[in-house]
């Protein structure tokens, strides 16, 4: 994650602002293709056990601002939201995606394969694709 936010850092400052000098620019992303997208589903029982969501959740902020279309973030607090994701909700999610390369996924083991069976019943993702996290 850590490596998205400098990502989306260095693309709002030198795209927004024209900024050169910042250190974050001198970093090489060479390794990170113009057509690079993450989307990145997280579920966690409570706010307590979650890790980076406010993090995930203010990167998501920034690319929807810049309109970067980088980084997608879908978070689910159980304890806060008894509807669990079901096919309908993450067709609904991936209705316009294409081309998906890598999908990761984050939350407890029952989760990490509900999520992925779904996303190959969506038929938008390949088994290699599904990263469990």
């Amino acid at each position: 994650m850590a490596l998205i936010l400098r990502y989306v850092c260095n693309k709002i400052s030198t795209n927004f602002f024209s900024e050169k000098q910042n250190l974050i620019n001198n970093e090489d992303f060479g390794m990170i293709k113009d057509d690079f997208r993450l989307i990145y589903f997280s579920s966690f029982v409570d706010e307590e056990s979650s890790v980076f969501n406010n993090f995930c959740e203010k990167i998501y902020h920034f690319d929807k601002k810049y309109k970067l279309n980088i980084f997608t973030f879908y978070s689910r607090i159980s304890n806060k939201n008894d509807k669990r994701w079901d096919l309908k909700f993450i067709n609904e999610k991936l209705k316009n995606e294409e081309n998906i390369k890598k999908a990761y996924i984050c939350g407890p083991v029952g989760f990490l394969n509900d999520i992925k069976k779904l996303l190959l019943d969506t038929t938008k993702l390949r088994v290699e694709t599904i990263h469990l996290v």
